[in-house]
């Protein structure tokens, strides 16, 4: 978790897969329920944010883009 200055508060989701990670239905409610937990035990009145970290990516499918709100890869963590 990242509580920044701007009102707003990322949530962390890691996950590593060799290939490109598919969020499942099952997985988009358990990140849903993880986020409402979070707001509801902080009482927060930010914002917030999903970010996805993971070496190779995800698809992109109804359930990323439900819960998802932000991506990065491993090479993102590695740019100089």
């Amino acid at each position: 978790m990242i509580d920044r200055a701007d009102n707003a508060v990322n949530i962390i989701e890691i996950k590593y897969y060799n290939e490109l990670y598919r969020l499942t239905k099952n997985d988009a409610a358990n990140i849903t329920q993880k986020v409402n937990s979070f707001t509801n035990k902080t009482n927060t009145k930010k914002t917030i944010y999903v970010t996805l970290i993971s070496p190779h990516g995800a698809i992109k499918n109804e359930h990323y883009l439900s819960v998802i709100s932000n991506e990065l890869v491993a090479k993102d963590l590695m740019a100089k």
